[in-house]
């Protein structure tokens, strides 16, 4: 009951239908994709699932990619995965996964047998609670102390993080206070010396300073140390961030103002080397940012307005260079036309299938010195969502070299790819393999020129390392290393990263970004407020003009990496061409987007749209709260830490997080005392809708002191609706043993129902009695899954 079976969307007259198909235990069997209806190929265009007599998906595929099978344990947790790439391996390599009596992750790896886990390579190994592994293997006690306050009980405590490709392993240690809170950090880096990190708190859980240490060299032979300081103002926002570096003078990196409704109005960089001013709209949508050196102006109702948010004109100025880009939209909100104001710096996507993949598309551009025209007419040859071959019917280049796509060859399968999606080969670029590791990130590039891009990573997929080599160069590789927010070139600290820019650390000098609505860089400034560079920007992120080029990151902040014609921005877990508007590898949240194809871009709307890694749980601030590799990001309050590991105790609440996560929305977790207005309340769920009746906006909050009531009265009570759902679900033994994060769990499990499906509250179902049918129904499942070893 309540499944969704259908969902369709109109472009005009023409029908975009998904289908969802159930087997009778009401287990999600087929998402059949908008393309299918078209051709009927599951291989293609399908989602599928398998389960087992528990109801646990032992078995899924999703399209074009091979399939995927995962093992569980008695306690229902996955403890064997194996996906297409590793199938495809002699020795058929299996994910492996151990886990604690609490349910905690303790150690991750491959293996070559499912039974056994024989062969075994270790990529994570998780400690808890104490600090005991210090003095083993990869964490010395000269690094790592020792911390008997007892403050771990319950938490991350260490991390050994294996290294992938041309990347060591790292090791980690995390100290916590009373509150449960980060207070140190230690880590191994890739410079085979260490980063120490240490912050304090403010009584709201803000961090206050943050002072990082990094020694490069066995012997500590080169540091740095930098101190960063954060004030807030009366309403607990975010004021000024400052910092310091080394014996430096302390720099106001920047300063926020607000509005009387709490939107950034103003940002101060440099103290006073630059001003923005931002403009909203009654739906508080950005209209325009205001500078000296770079001013915008976004407008959403004039042209084809949908009054939906789509934009339709944006006008900008960049150190004196201004230009203007007019939208056209199809049904669907996918971009179909941005015509540049003199016409010089057009593109078009001129055909999409029903999955979104572009299917034809035109880019104008500088072709001499003084005209424009067509530099790029390109057609997509398409087996499923992945093409196979790019055509350019135009032979004209871009002038001095401009951003255009490079058609290399003419031949069928120009781009080939692995079992899980992956592209391994790019003939139009010269790529002639990409190897990819088991995170399906990529490893080795070579070029059939000669030479290569290699990466090194850490088994938690953070990028370590990049290697790149010319042909017939006798020279060493030059060799990028990534140590937390410095980048070193060979053994040479170059750049350290910051909030609002970054510092060169050959003359400690600062630079910042002035930034656009979508986070894109485009002026970079120095410290005297000279430009050093600007950039102007295609839709879909390619450069068509810029001046100067003194650092990497780019469209959406991103690094550009140009090396060997590679042209691609690295978002962190995918690699995006530009040139073509899409992705190289599919999405691993592929499943939260069913009707779109895995390798589109921002939906294909990348005026409103960006993409990220899908974490969507934010902090007070609006940044993104992270749970990766069973590691919190370091702005994870203890109130989300709390929440969110009661909810992943066992697999019914760990979905329902990892949903919250990957929200296109943004969802703020907090725990009460108690509801003063309604006291029995344990737990309520507020959210903001849009004029589609889509959620925009919800907030989780759960009442502790009611919830230790319940975990209390739950193996004597017999009455109560809450206590009923227990004491239905649970045997005797299993209700003497309810602990409080069980009923911190169920209770999450309910809200993030309520928080992620629009049926379940306001801004979908008007019928109030309606709204707690699916929450109570999950929260259920959740209630059956309790089990204590």
């Amino acid at each position: 009951m309540g499944h969704v079976v259908l969902t369709r969307q109109m472009k005009g007259s023409e029908t975009h239908d998904t289908y969802y198909v159930y087997d009778d235990k009401g287990n999600l069997c087929f998402v059949l994709q908008p393309m299918y209806q078209s051709s009927a190929n599951l291989d293609l265009y399908a989602f599928q699932y398998k389960y087992d007599g528990l109801n646990r998906c032992i078995w899924k595929k999703l399209p074009g990619a091979g399939y995927v099978e995962m093992v569980y344990d008695n306690a229902d947790r996955l403890v064997f995965s194996q996906d297409g790439n590793q199938r495809a391996l002699t020795a058929g390599n299996w994910t492996y996964y151990k886990y604690d009596s609490l349910n905690r992750l303790t150690e991750q790896g491959v293996c070559t047998n499912k039974v056994t886990t024989s062969g075994t390579t270790v990529h994570i190994r998780n400690y808890y609670d104490s600090y005991s592994f210090i003095g083993t293997q990869g964490f010395p006690a000269s690094k790592f102390s020792n911390d008997t306050s007892g403050y771990g009980k319950g938490l991350l405590t260490g991390r050994m993080v294996a290294g992938l490709g041309t990347s060591s392993p790292v090791w980690k240690a995390w100290y916590y206070d009373v509150r449960g809170r980060e207070v140190k950090r230690v880590e191994s880096n890739a410079m085979s010396g260490y980063d120490v990190t240490t912050t304090t708190y403010s009584f709201t859980d803000k961090p206050l300073t943050v002072k990082h240490t990094q020694s490069a060299g066995s012997t500590g032979s080169t540091s740095l140390t930098e101190v960063t300081t954060y004030a807030y103002d009366s309403a607990d926002r975010l004021q000024k961030v400052q910092h310091k570096l080394d014996s430096g003078p302390t720099v106001t990196l920047a300063e926020y103002g607000y509005d009387n409704f709490g939107r950034l109005n103003s940002k101060k960089l440099g103290g006073t080397l630059h001003t923005s001013t931002y403009a909203y709209n009654l739906r508080s949508w950005l209209t325009g940012i205001s500078g000296s050196k770079f001013s915008q102006t976004l407008t959403y109702n004039n042209g084809s307005a949908g009054y939906n948010g789509n934009i339709t004109a944006m006008d900008w100025t960049a150190n004196g260079s201004s230009h203007r880009y007019t939208f056209a939209y199809d049904g669907l909100n996918r971009l179909t036309a941005a015509t540049h104001g003199a016409g010089q710096y057009t593109e078009k996507v001129t055909g999409y299938d029903k999955n979104g993949n572009i299917l034809s598309l035109q880019r104008y551009g500088q072709l001499t010195a003084s005209t424009y025209g067509l530099i790029d007419n390109l057609t997509f040859t398409l087996a499923g969502n992945r093409p196979t071959r790019v055509d350019d019917a135009v032979a004209a280049s871009a002038y001095n070299g401009g951003f255009e796509f490079k058609d290399g060859v003419k031949q069928a399968n120009e781009y080939v790819y692995d079992a899980n999606g992956n592209l391994t080969k790019d003939l139009n670029k010269g790529i002639s393999s990409i190897q990819y590791n088991v995170l399906n990130l990529p490893m080795n590039i070579t070029f059939a020129s000669g030479g290569f891009v290699q990466y090194g990573y850490t088994a938690d997929g953070i990028k370590r390392r990049m290697m790149y080599k010319e042909a017939n160069n006798p020279d060493a590789p030059v060799n990028t290393v990534y140590c937390s927010n410095v980048i070193y070139e060979g053994s040479v600290a170059k750049l350290l990263l910051t909030e609002e820019g970054y510092v060169t650390l050959s003359d400690k000098k600062y630079h910042y970004y002035l930034q656009d609505h979508q986070g894109n860089n485009r002026v970079v400034l120095s410290s005297s407020g000279t430009v050093e560079e600007a950039n102007h920007y295609y839709p879909f992120g390619g450069v068509f003009a810029s001046s100067g080029n003194v650092q990497p990151y780019k469209y959406n902040g991103k690094e550009y990496v140009g090396k060997k014609g590679l042209n691609l921005y690295d978002y962190g877990a995918r690699m995006y061409d530009a040139a073509l508007g899409r992705f190289t590898t599919n999405d691993r949240f592929a499943e939260k987007y069913y009707s779109m194809s895995p390798y589109q871009y921002g939906a294909n709307n990348p005026l409103k749209h960006i993409d990220v890694k899908g974490d969507s749980i934010i902090d007070i601030n609006g940044k993104a709260i992270t749970y990766q590799n069973n590691e919190w990001s370091s702005n994870a309050t203890p109130d989300v830490k709390r929440v969110g590991n009661a909810m992943m105790r066992n697999s019914v609440g760990q979905s329902q997080f990892e949903k919250m996560m990957w929200s296109d929305y943004p969802i703020t977790i907090t725990l009460s005392s108690k509801d003063n207005n309604n006291p029995g309340r344990i737990g309520v769920t507020s959210t903001t809708g849009d004029e589609n009746g889509n959620i925009t906006k919800a907030k989780i909050t759960l009442y502790m002191e009611i919830i230790e009531d319940i975990a209390n009265i739950i193996p004597y009570a017999k009455q109560g609706e809450i206590v009923k759902r227990y004491r239905e679900n649970l045997n005797i033994d299993q209700l003497s043993n309810i602990t409080l994060d069980d009923v911190i769990g169920a209770t999450g499990t309910h809200e993030s129902v309520h928080a992620l499906d629009k049926y379940s509250n306001h801004v979908g179902q008007p019928d109030k009695s309606k709204r707690e049918q699916n929450p109570i129904l999950k929260e259920i499942e959740y209630i059956k899954k309790i089990k204590h070893w």
